[in-house]
């Protein structure tokens, strides 16, 4: 019993302390009236469903257009908030302009407008201007792989096709019969697949340290992705084949061998609704060989990637990605083969 008392005692109280809001019908202007009112209801729909205001509908029809007007029917309505905005036609897109006003204080507290390639979008948009309402951000800062408007998506891509890092490699516990050096130059080179949800590469790289040693490796990762925004942070793993070779301490001539890798990664994608993306990247791996026995390794890198999937994460692999990716292993091989 005091349970539920104090539950329903917690549910008033916020119920209470959440701002109240009106949200005034959009304006139409070269458009069909339906159109405003369709963006209108939608948006009430999603702040309610977002919990961003307790709404109190104005009187029907009412169409106070200066700010100084619509903060004087917000104070008769008892409202905290103004939400308005207008939708106009312009060529064959649709341009939603919207604002919140603060009414105890008498000014816009957000103002910002969206751009619809279609009438099929009307719902995806109003939804982000709804949740940039509530979090008092501006409009793009709500982008999320695979949610862009049409007029977004020149800009913007879901995916990579070719990865390309730099940095280094740490030895941790190492059977090589020749020093490497603490510290090991790294360059990779990758394929990558992505979904909203997954990344997979394929990775194929070099690590060179001294007394000739050199580390061939081909790797194949999949990551966990945690996150549809420009910062996100990602955790995986995989398996791989690595050659490694040196020169031992009097000798001439490279022992090599080679064997599986075991490897575990984790990272973040900057900028990931963006043209092109920053990813930086940690790596454990451990190699198992016949001559070298068992090594393991810590890792470090960063670089860039290229785009190659849409808005929808529909496959949109074109020429010069693949171009540019067997491009990238033929680099990473002429030097693999200068190093040698």
């Amino acid at each position: 019993m005091h349970k539920a008392t104090a539950l329903l005692s917690l549910f008033v109280s916020v119920s209470l302390s959440q701002e109240k809001a009106a949200v005034f019908e959009f304006q139409p202007t070269g458009v069909d009236t339906e159109y405003a009112r369709l963006a209108t209801v939608l948006l009430c729909e999603r702040l309610e469903a977002l919990g961003a205001f307790t709404l109190v509908s104005p009187e029907s029809g009412t169409r106070s257009a200066t700010v100084e007007e619509q903060v004087a029917t917000g104070r008769a309505l008892g409202v905290q908030k103004v939400v308005s905005g207008g939708i106009a036609g312009v060529g064959t897109k649709l341009i939603i302009s919207y604002r919140l006003i603060d009414v105890p204080a008498g000014k816009v507290e957000l103002s910002d407008r969206a751009t619809l390639g279609s009438m099929d979008e009307m719902d995806l948009v109003v939804e982000r201007i709804a949740q940039a309402i509530k979090n008092r951000t501006p409009f793009s800062s709500t982008a999320e792989v695979g949610r862009f408007a049409s007029q977004e998506r020149k800009g913007r891509a879901a995916g990579s096709s070719v990865f390309l890092t730099t940095g280094y490699t740490f030895p941790l516990v190492q059977q090589i019969p020749a020093d490497p050096g603490m510290m090991l130059f790294t360059l990779d080179a990758a394929v990558t697949y992505e979904t909203p949800d997954v990344l997979v590469q394929g990775l194929m790289g070099l690590k060179r340290g001294k007394n000739s040693y050199n580390e061939l490796y081909f790797d194949l990762l999949v990551h966990k992705l945690f996150s549809k925004l420009d910062v996100t942070p990602y955790v995986g793993g995989g398996v791989g084949v690595h050659k490694l070779s040196c020169v031992k301490p009097g000798q001439d001539d490279e022992t090599e061998d080679d064997g599986l890798a075991l490897i575990g990664s984790a990272g973040v994608i900057l900028f990931r609704t963006q043209y092109f993306r920053v990813m930086g990247n940690l790596k454990g791996t451990v190699v198992f060989t016949e001559n070298f026995g068992t090594n393991s390794f810590a890792s470090f890198g960063f670089g860039l990637s290229s785009p190659t999937f849409g808005p929808g994460s529909e496959v949109n692999m074109p020429a010069p990605c693949v171009f540019g990716c067997l491009g990238a292993f033929f680099l990473t091989g002429v030097i693999a083969a200068l190093a040698s």
